[in-house]
């Protein structure tokens, strides 16, 4: 059993942090690790989450950092922020966010995590009065059009496949690692990305998940958004693909031929690090 406050050595948090300090280039600009991470809204570093033995966020970094060192890849970054619901909460955080010259890349990356399962999509989302209640139960009064930004098309769209993950959600029974929330969030952000930019590339979005398992809940919710996104684009005239899907680290990286890349600024591969139970307690799938 993964244990949540178990750390890793000093030593080894001190050779992230110069890892993740170490600028590097992408798009004419420098860029760093380490501050697209302070600027997330979990506050993974500062929290002291980052160094936990289940760290999501710094398995994260070892699967995707050394994108940074490789031409192929026009940009990489971490914890990249979206447009997302006009409804007074947090903008969604991507997890990783890179280009290469033919495609994009939205990635959701989960390690441990778990949710009840339960409904949790806040009325924002898809309760069409002007009245509706925040996460904390404050009632709030805001069009849902206003909500929306605008998009009448995007609005009906969203509160439709809402309606449909509720009928989902109504058949949990027990925890998941799957959740439909964090998902509805991120596809709006990638939706407002994509009306907005109008990319000439593919547009990827990938949950690449440890502990992925494929269920009754997450592959319809899976096919059901990816087309309600493709329904929004061609209506919209924007011939932009897209696709969405779900998928376990090794899966995703062994299919590449990844897991032999090595890390930014070490010289231990993808492989290794996953690999070293001494980073990573729970398995990595």
């Amino acid at each position: 059993m993964a244990t949540k406050k178990a750390v890793i050595p000093e030593a080894i948090q001190q050779d992230y942090l110069r890892r993740l300090k170490t600028p590097y280039f992408k798009n004419g600009e420098e860029k760093s690790f380490f501050d697209q991470y302070q600027r997330g809204s979990g506050q993974e570093i500062k929290d002291g989450k980052f160094w936990r033995t289940i760290s999501s966020s710094r398995l994260c970094f070892d699967l995707y950092s050394w994108m940074a060192e490789d031409d192929g890849y026009l940009d990489i970054e971490f914890e990249k922020k979206l447009v997302g619901l006009n409804g007074g909460g947090s903008p969604p955080n991507m997890d990783v966010f890179f280009e290469t010259s033919s495609e994009i890349f939205f990635i959701e990356s989960k390690y441990t995590e778990e949710v009840s399962g339960r409904f949790s999509i806040p009325e924002a989302y898809w309760v069409e009065t002007d009245e509706y209640h925040t996460t904390e139960g404050k009632l709030t009064n805001k069009p849902i059009l206003t909500r929306y930004r605008g998009r009448a098309d995007v609005k009906d769209a969203f509160v439709s496949f809402i309606k449909y993950v509720k009928k989902l959600e109504s058949q949990r029974t027990e925890g998941t690692w799957f959740d439909s929330k964090q998902e509805i969030c991120h596809l709006l952000g990638i939706v407002f990305y994509i009306l907005e930019n109008k990319p000439k590339k593919a547009v990827h979005f990938l949950n690449v998940a440890a502990n992925c398992s494929y269920d009754n809940i997450s592959v319809p919710f899976c096919i059901k958004g990816e087309d309600m996104v493709m329904t929004i684009l061609r209506d919209n005239k924007i011939s932009t693909d897209f696709d969405y899907q779900l998928c376990g680290v090794r899966d995703f990286f062994g299919s590449f031929m990844l897991l032999d890349k090595k890390g930014y600024k070490t010289n231990r591969t993808i492989r290794e690090l996953i690999a070293d139970k001494t980073l990573y307690e729970a398995p990595i799938r």
